[in-house]
């Protein structure tokens, strides 16, 4: 009987095991994958019902830099659709189309509860400020998936400029860690 060696087993041929096999397997190593079920995929497959296909799992993939950076870099091409996100309250929905989508929220919510206008527009003040922490931290694609040997524009036009901006934001991000009920607490001070 032969012993087969590897390099590295992965555990799990979800998403992150598939990526994880195919990234080691480019470096040249000897990868074992193991899945459980008949089908790799993990969350994200498919499944037939009289005759239907449905899609089940994720609904969408945030790209924070990452995602699209790692399908370019492993040449797999996709169709990108923008993800409906809607807000409801009582029987009012409000649509999220963009940035400014947040100022049509804090209307929303100071219509219903007009008591606690000063709270909300606070509230809005901290959830902008987290947004421009995103756009920082996620700004730029992952250098990891770049050739940085081949890519000078990218360390000099890009990665550069943005490293004392991603520090910057770390140590803020870090200056924020209390749990979002306990946080809401110390602002909202008014019962609805």
């Amino acid at each position: 009987m032969s012993v087969k060696i590897y390099d590295t087993v992965v555990v799990g041929g979800g998403i992150a095991g598939l990526t994880a096999t195919t990234y080691l397997a480019r470096k040249g190593q000897k990868v074992l994958l193991i899945e459980k079920n008949g089908e790799v995929g993990g969350l994200v497959n498919t499944f037939s019902h009289n005759g239907f296909h449905f899609d089940a799992g994720v609904r969408a993939l945030l790209d924070a830099g990452i995602v699209l950076t790692m399908l370019k870099d492993l040449n797999i091409k996709l169709d990108i659709v923008k993800s409906a996100v809607s807000i409801g309250i009582e029987g009012e929905v409000l649509n999220i189309k963009n940035i400014d989508s947040l100022w049509e929220y804090r209307d929303l919510l100071k219509k219903f509860y007009p008591q606690s206008e000063s709270e909300i527009d606070e509230v809005i003040r901290i959830i902008r400020k987290i947004m421009k922490h995103m756009d920082v931290l996620y700004g730029i694609e992952n250098p990891v998936f770049k050739d940085l040997k081949r890519d000078l524009p990218f360390i000099f036009k890009k990665l550069l400029p943005w490293f004392p901006r991603f520090l910057f934001t770390v140590r803020k991000i870090n200056q924020m860690n209390t749990p979002v009920e306990d946080y809401l607490k110390t602002i909202i001070k008014t019962n609805p």
